[in-house]
């Protein structure tokens, strides 16, 4: 689940709860509908539960898209353990990323 607000200049995507295989197709969907409009997109992960790979593989893939039309996307509000599994997987380096702590 999750929600979108824009300021006009950027879009932020409020997600929350469980962001999972199942969950995300609409997601997917609203990232490349903003893409079209915004160049700066925050996905604020301070209400997130649980992502699995899909999610990840969601990350990476709107990340190249965005960045490769000039766009920045950036994740906010980041627990600890995703910034660990992004670590661990050397994704943080793709990612501007500012954590929950």
């Amino acid at each position: 689940m999750y929600e979108v607000k824009n300021n006009g200049t950027e879009a932020v995507i409020k997600l929350k709860g469980e962001m999972v295989a199942g969950l995300i197709g609409d997601l997917r969907d609203q990232l490349h509908t903003l893409f079209a409009t915004y160049n700066r997109i925050v996905l604020d992960f301070s209400e997130v539960e649980i992502i699995d790979s899909t999610m990840v593989g969601l990350l990476i893939s709107s990340q190249n898209l965005f960045k490769g039309k000039g766009g920045r996307l950036i994740l906010s509000g980041v627990p600890s353990d995703v910034i660990k599994m992004l670590r661990i997987m050397r994704l943080d380096r793709h990612f501007e990323i500012i954590s929950r702590d």
